[in-house]
């Protein structure tokens, strides 16, 4: 009776994941978290509805990243051409320190919001998650935890979670 050897092969494929996503799905994710934070997380409860909306370039580090570093042109433009088809009007500035405040309330001098947002997270190919920031004053900001899911090659929004609210504490109420 012969013998036979079976040698059985078992390849796993794990596909090559890179944190670098391109430029259309960086625009693409900071277009979605633009409409949140200036819409339903306006710290306005979804009612500031703004005219003006300065968005800072540099991008605030994520964990371990003290280096600052910027959206690139071509999410830049990704979102400028999203702000024009939705009729929002977009000036980009360098960083927060680019913008001129009010003394008293810390309001942008000319009005409009400031928004940040932080570095794009990318947990796998259909996941990634970002924070994000609303500035109108000085007790008028507040920052969102956004989590998207890529569906049919588009990211969709998938979960935000408020993650802080300025808030003027005024120690002398206690005591009256």
């Amino acid at each position: 009776m012969k013998k036979y050897v079976i040698i059985l092969s078992i390849f796993i494929y794990f596909p090559c994941f890179s944190q670098e996503n391109s430029p259309n799905s960086d625009g693409e994710i900071y277009s979605i978290v633009l409409t949140n934070v200036i819409g339903k997380d306006d710290t306005y409860n979804g009612q500031l509805k703004p005219k003006l909306i300065y968005i800072s370039k540099e991008i605030a580090p994520g964990n371990n990243n003290t280096k600052a570093k910027y959206i690139t042109e071509d999410a830049k433009a990704f979102v400028s051409e999203f702000a024009k088809n939705n009729n929002l009007k977009v000036r980009w500035v360098k960083n927060s320190k680019s913008i001129q405040y009010f003394r008293g309330n810390g309001e942008i001098v000319g009005g409009g919001v400031l928004v940040n947002f932080n570095e794009i997270k990318y947990i796998s190919e259909m996941e990634a998650e970002i924070d994000a920031s609303i500035y109108v004053a000085s007790e008028a900001a507040g920052g969102t935890h956004y989590f998207l899911t890529k569906k049919s090659e588009h990211w969709k929004l998938l979960s935000s979670n408020p993650t802080w609210i300025s808030y003027l504490f005024k120690v002398s109420k206690l005591f009256t």
